[in-house]
C-alpha cells in the first residue's frame, strides 16, 4: 500500500506532513494521521481494516477532522477515536468520534478543565489522560462508556506522563516526577498503582533536604504565570540569597518537573 503525498489517489497529504498509520488490535478500521510539523492542527480519515488489502487506489479513506477542528493529538480504540482539541476550550477538551458512524458529529467526553487536558491513551478499560495545574498533574480513566471519570491514585505530588496503553489491555503506565521526588514509572489497572519493575527499587531523593513551593509571578502584561521555587528546608527568604531563574515559553509545552 502507497499512500503519499503527490501519489495520485488516497487521503490528501500536503508536502510537510508527518504522516503514520494507526492499527490497533481488536479495531476494524485503519486511521491515518496528518499534519505540517509539531505546531500544526492535524487531521485524520478512517478507512475499514478489511479494506487494506485491496489496491492503494481503491481504499476508501473518509475524513474523520481537518484543521477547522484545531485537534492536537488523537488516539484510537476499538471503534472510536479521540481527539484533543482547543476549539472553544483553550486549556483543550476532548472529543470522541464513533468511527462506524460516519459523518456523524463527535461526543464531548473530557469538557475544558481548571488545568490543561494534556497526554492521554487509550485501553481496553478506558481513556487516560493527564490534566495539569501549573507543575502538578493528576491522572484520570474515562469509561468507554462515557461513564464519570475517576483519579488515579498517585504515590505522590508531581508530573504525569502516559508512557503507554494498549486498547486490548486494561491499565496504563505512567511517570511521576517531582521537583524534590524522583522519577519512577508505575502502572495502574484498578486506579491503584504499584511499580511497574522498570527501575531500580531503590534510588535516593534528589531533594530530601528541600522543599517546593507553587505560586504566579505576573508577567509583563499582568498575566500570572505559573511558577516553581525550590529552596532548602528552612531558608529565610529575605531576598539575600542567589538563586537560578529558567523558563520556557513554546509549542505550547511547559516545564513542570
Amino acid at each position: 500500500m502507497l499512500v503519499g503525498w503527490n501519489v495520485g489517489y488516497g487521503p490528501s497529504v500536503r508536502e510537510r506532513d508527518w504522516i503514520s498509520i494507526d492499527v490497533q488490535p481488536g479495531s476494524s478500521f485503519a486511521v491515518f494521521n496528518a499534519g505540517e510539523g509539531v505546531s500544526s492542527d492535524g487531521r485524520a480519515f478512517a478507512a475499514p481494516l478489511s479494506s487494506l488489502s485491496d489496491p492503494a487506489e481503491r481504499i476508501a479513506w473518509r475524513p474523520v477532522f481537518d484543521e477547522r477542528d484545531k485537534v492536537r493529538g488523537a488516539t484510537a480504540g476499538g471503534q472510536y477515536l479521540y481527539a484533543r482539541t482547543y476549539a472553544n476550550a483553550p486549556r483543550y477538551r476532548v472529543l470522541r468520534y464513533d468511527l462506524r458512524r460516519p459523518g456523524a458529529r463527535p461526543v464531548e467526553v473530557v469538557p475544558q478543565q481548571t488545568g490543561v487536558i494534556e497526554e492521554f491513551a487509550t485501553a481496553a478499560d478506558g481513556l487516560y489522560y493527564v490534566v495539569r495545574v501549573a507543575s502538578v498533574s493528576t491522572l484520570w480513566r474515562l469509561t468507554h462508556s462515557g461513564a464519570r471519570p475517576l483519579a488515579v491514585s498517585l504515590p505522590s505530588v508531581g508530573a504525569v506522563g502516559v508512557l503507554d496503553a494498549q486498547p486490548a489491555l486494561d491499565g496504563a503506565v505512567f511517570s511521576l516526577v517531582g521537583w524534590t521526588y524522583p522519577s519512577h514509572v508505575f502502572e495502574t489497572h484498578t486506579l491503584a498503582t504499584k511499580d511497574a519493575g522498570l527501575q531500580p527499587s531503590s534510588r535516593p531523593a534528589p531533594g530530601a533536604d528541600r522543599v517546593a513551593e507553587e505560586t504566579t509571578c505576573k508577567s509583563h502584561d499582568d498575566v500570572l504565570v505559573p511558577m516553581s521555587i525550590i529552596h532548602r528546608k528552612g531558608l529565610i527568604k529575605d531576598g539575600s540569597h542567589p538563586a537560578i531563574e529558567s523558563g520556557y515559553g513554546g509549542y505550547g509545552i511547559a516545564e513542570p518537573a
